[in-house]
């Protein structure tokens, strides 16, 4: 069979383009296949969840408190053990809760290590007492949670953050 002249010209550029884009294709699922692999074999990094934040007041003694309750889940495949819990506001008006330390004026932290198995979720409340006078408060501050554990397969301290804006009001 006879080929066209400008089909041996263009034939040896069609050829390279094809075999560049499927070289390009199969490591592009190589990549894909070793990160689900991976993800497979580890588990995702832990993350931590805010479940309720607000204002509550206490009717006898006109106190408010900010609330905050927040999750750690562990998504890894095996279990890891938390060190610590830092809580920064943002604000210096508010007073501690019991079984939290304070860091200066505006860090709460817990530090007890604590195992969290593997796709399970650790519970954390937290209630602190708000030292401004007003009666209607508005009160929106950066909250940022951030929190230590041990990852035992990789033999090291890592960390994972939440950052959002605490926002609570009260008339």
């Amino acid at each position: 069979m006879l080929t066209p002249e400008w089909m041996k010209e263009t034939l040896p550029l069609m050829q390279w383009a094809s075999t560049t884009i499927l070289a390009f294709s199969s490591l592009t699922v190589a990549v894909v296949a070793v990160t689900f692999g991976y993800r497979n074999l580890r588990g995702w990094q832990p993350f931590i969840l805010v479940t309720r934040q607000g204002g509550a007041t206490d009717s006898q003694d006109k106190d408010r408190n900010l609330v905050l309750s927040f999750e750690i889940w562990n998504r890894r495949k095996y279990p890891i053990i938390l060190q610590a819990i830092h809580i920064s506001f943002g604000n210096k008006v508010l007073e501690g809760s019991a079984n939290w330390t304070w860091l200066g004026k505006e860090v709460v932290s817990q530090g007890e290590p604590k195992s969290i198995d593997s796709t399970k979720a650790e519970k954390f409340n937290l209630s602190l007492r708000v030292l401004d006078d007003a009666d209607h408060f508005v009160w929106q501050q950066n909250l940022t949670i951030r929190a230590w554990y041990f990852d035992p397969v990789s033999n090291d301290y890592k960390e994972t953050t939440h950052a959002s804006k605490f926002m609570s009001w009260r008339r």
